[in-house]
């Protein structure tokens, strides 16, 4: 996977978080709809420059062991302001089995494979394998798999059914010994584990505080996210677990929930109004709205040739080629981009749904094409850097079974390209 790095400034204000849980103060983050569709997306983590995304997607039919393939690691990059690229697997690491993205930070990635971690260095070229370690002992009896690495990577956290387990599902705590081996796990207890599942473990940055998703606790829903606090050095002995509350948990089903202190954005994946299994969501936690719009770029690169993106705020009157009016601030940003970077040219496709005609969809998904194409024309970008095609319902993202996904499928995709001089 080759990274040319946008660099992006952000003045954002530190606030206490681990005081004030329940959570009641949430900014969502806008990400492009693409990075959700009818599979199961979660443990989303965006890196410290705030210019990537990396998540797991389980059971999509483009991860390396097909539809049954429990998880395989995808990253999505930020391309301007808030526009995203269409996400793409990691294939550098990952197999046909379950690969559990552990975390991130500045310049890795932390891969966990059927008892084996990876630790993967990323750079604006490559992602290279820098080192293999095992958890002694390994042994899993389910096929549901989730965990983290903790922020000073001497632990890890793993949901499994394993050795004493009280149920299904309990969580562990592995400790590193060295750079190939960690220590066999160690199940958390019975003051967290109970007879149903715990999944999803996360650790605060001072390894004092656990986050977990869970159905052996009263909840909103199916599962819901809890936190627990450590009592002592044994990692046995947890206080009472406090549900977090109607601003993250719903009817639905919750998990994956992960905070970065650094970014000052949580994350977690919820079933409730998602495209398909789960969606992942983003937030800054207790941010004024108007202080997100402190955020400056400070300075930017070219983006690589072939990247794409999907324009997941253009909309159109249905049936027809007319824009509306809240379409106008991306396709702005598009132009923006295309101002300051005049090295660039763009590749317009036009995409529909299949439901009625497959000729007048063509014809329309091709006028969108022409809407789009002479909009930024008007706004001042040369004619000779745009060109399009519309492909009609050709080329669905996902599988065209409900309101939904149609939705998904009726779109406007940009690939940027150098200029041939």
């Amino acid at each position: 996977m080759k990274f040319k790095i946008l660099f992006f400034l952000f003045l954002l204000n530190s606030y206490p978080f681990f005081g004030q849980l329940p959570i009641k103060n949430l900014v969502e983050i806008n990400l492009n709809s693409n990075i959700n569709t009818e599979y199961f997306e979660y443990n989303g983590y965006i890196n410290d420059n705030k210019n990537f995304i990396f998540f797991n997607r389980s059971n999509d039919p483009n991860n390396l062991g097909g539809i049954k393939d429990d998880g395989d690691v995808w990253y999505s990059k930020k391309v301007f302001d808030n526009l995203w690229t269409s996400p793409e697997n990691v294939l550098e690491v990952n197999n046909e089995e379950n690969n559990l993205l552990l975390g991130v930070d500045s310049q890795h990635i932390y891969v966990f494979t059927n008892g084996e971690v990876n630790t993967y260095k990323i750079t604006d070229t490559s992602t290279k394998l820098i080192n293999t370690s095992f958890i002694k002992y390994y042994k899993s009896n389910s096929n549901i798999l989730s965990g983290s690495i903790s922020v000073d990577k001497k632990l890890i956290i793993i949901s499994t059914d394993s050795y004493g387990s009280y149920g299904v599902e309990d969580l562990y705590v592995s400790n590193k010994i060295n750079d190939s081996t960690w220590s066999s796990l160690i199940n958390l207890g019975s003051s967290i584990n109970t007879s149903f599942q715990e999944t999803y473990p996360y650790l605060s940055s001072d390894n004092s505080r656990i986050f977990f998703s869970s159905n052996g606790y009263d909840g909103y829903g199916s599962f819901d996210i809890f936190y627990s606090d450590r009592q002592n050095d044994s990692w046995k002995l947890w206080s009472q677990p406090i549900n977090l509350g109607d601003k993250i948990n719903s009817e639905g089903s919750e998990n994956s929930f992960i905070y970065d202190p650094n970014t000052n954005i949580i994350s977690f994946s919820s079933s409730e109004n998602s495209i398909g299994n789960s969606d992942l969501k983003f937030y800054y936690l207790n941010l004024n709205e108007n202080e997100l719009n402190t955020s400056d770029i400070n300075n930017f690169s070219t983006i690589e040739d072939g990247q794409k993106i999907i324009l997941n705020k253009v909309f159109f009157y249905q049936s027809s080629a007319e824009l509306l009016s809240e379409s106008f601030d991306q396709l702005d940003l598009i132009f923006n981009f295309l101002y300051e970077n005049e090295n660039l040219i763009i590749f317009l496709e036009g995409h529909t749904d299949n439901i009625g005609n497959a000729k007048k969809n063509l014809e329309l998904s091709s006028k969108r094409v022409e809407t789009v194409k002479n909009y930024l024309i008007k706004k001042g970008i040369n004619k000779k850097r745009i060109d399009g095609k519309g492909f009609g319902g050709e080329r669905p993202l996902v599988s065209n079974k409900s309101s939904s996904s149609n939705k998904l499928n009726r779109r406007v995709e940009i690939i940027f390209n150098k200029k041939l001089y």
